[in-house]
């Protein structure tokens, strides 16, 4: 019987205002410090998601200060400060574009998910870098809650799982409703009563028919993970070393599931190089010329140097522009190279006219691909596509106990 979908149980804030209690996701804006302060400005003495969690900006080569920091704040953390909805919650985000993305949360058995390649009901969809994970790990060890940004993608074109749900949100109880600090747009929350069986709505994409008709094979993948690739890999991971114990809190996860189709947006993950050499620039270069052909169209890279755009073809399909650029990205971190990521061209060209250097801007990657390539058991490198705008990612606020 199929039971790696669970109702999980939320937890939020009682007193402390929720525009102060919910930040956007660590691995955002990790060039502007700029936004981390006004955050923190903003945010002042009131207790804060930030508080419990690392913005990448701060990573250093030695967490352990911010691995104390989180955990202090941890000790603040009381239960009875909370109230816990059993429930699966419907999410509806409304941007400040007009755009508008809904999901549901829930919980999910880390038993059923793989980083590994493995065909399992839960699959990454991009790979993942065994060195990102220890502080990740240590954090959680150290925390009585997580706060998850993780997306997990349903490849739902019938509109079988959220979009009959939410169409009966006015009925439903709100359990949030408020505007986002920091141009996150509004968030509004739900709570789903128990007869519209999320879990076997869920289940049913299983169906060996649908999936023949869908893949050409049985794949057996339910979900793929969208943005919060190494959240969810560390979590496996504590609760792989620790044993994996059956009835462990760790074996659990809290995300929120999206609808590929509807409303989960990709946006490609750009590279910004603070100090390109001119020994760099030229195999960038060379690069380019050996994926160009004339009067070829398709995917592409695009550099940015000195505010200015420059285009060149590629006879490559997007997936493979991706795989041979982050390669070459990473066999040049032996010369020195530093490469940050960029969750927005607007961002990238911004970061670029500010601090000079070069930004390299990716392409889109369809999202009608996504399944069929991890299917065939690949995965884009890591920090390929996120869901949305910086602004638009999840922000942490529904809260899960794992330590009590």
């Amino acid at each position: 019987m199929l039971s790696f979908i669970q109702k999980p149980k939320i937890l939020l804030p009682k007193a402390i205002p929720l525009e102060k209690w919910a930040t956007v996701a660590c691995d955002q804006f990790t060039s502007e410090p700029k936004y981390w302060e006004e955050l923190r400005s903003y945010i002042g003495d009131s207790l804060s998601t930030i508080d419990f969690m690392l913005p990448e900006i701060d990573l250093k080569g030695d967490n352990s200060s911010n691995v104390e920091r989180i955990r202090r704040s941890n000790e603040q953390f009381k239960k009875s400060d909370f109230n816990e909805i059993n429930s699966y919650v419907l999410v509806e985000r409304a941007f400040n574009t007009g755009e508008r993305r809904t999901g549901i949360m829930v919980s999910v058995d880390l038993s059923a998910y793989s980083y590994e390649g493995d065909k399992v009901f839960i699959r990454s969809s991009e790979a993942t870098v065994p060195e990102r994970l220890p502080v990740r790990v240590d954090i959680r060890k150290v925390s009585k809650i997580e706060l998850p940004h993780t997306l997990l993608l349903l490849d739902d074109a019938n509109q079988t799982v959220i979009e009959p749900v939410a169409a009966y949100k006015q009925s439903f109880e709100k359990v949030y409703d408020f505007e986002l600090n920091m141009g996150g747009g509004r968030i509004t929350g739900y709570k789903i009563p128990d007869y519209f069986n999320i879990d076997k709505k869920i289940y049913a994409l299983l169906n060996e028919e649908l999936q023949v008709s869908k893949y050409g094979e049985y794949a057996g993948i339910a979900l793929a993970v969208g943005d919060g690739n190494h959240s969810i890999a560390s979590a496996y991971k504590l609760w792989d070393e620790s044993g994996r114990p059956e009835n462990s809190p760790l074996r659990y996860f809290l995300c929120e599931i999206v609808n590929l189709y509807e409303g989960a947006e990709f946006e490609p993950i750009h590279r910004y190089i603070e100090n390109p050499t001119a020994e760099f620039l030229q195999k960038l270069q060379k690069l380019s010329n050996e994926t160009v052909a004339p009067g070829e169209t398709g995917a592409f890279v695009k550099t940015i140097e000195n505010n200015s755009l420059h285009y060149f073809g590629s006879t490559l399909d997007k997936a493979r522009v991706y795989q041979v650029v982050q390669s070459f990205l990473d066999s040049e971190k032996e010369n020195g190279l530093k490469v940050d990521y960029v969750h927005s061209e607007t961002h990238l060209s911004a970061i670029v006219a500010d601090k000079g250097g070069l930004g390299i801007s990716m392409p889109s990657f369809p999202k009608s691909a996504l399944f069929p390539f991890i299917i065939r058991g690949e995965n884009l490198p890591k920090k390929s596509f996120s869901i949305g705008q910086p602004e638009q990612k999840r922000y942490y606020l529904e809260a899960r106990c794992i330590n009590e």
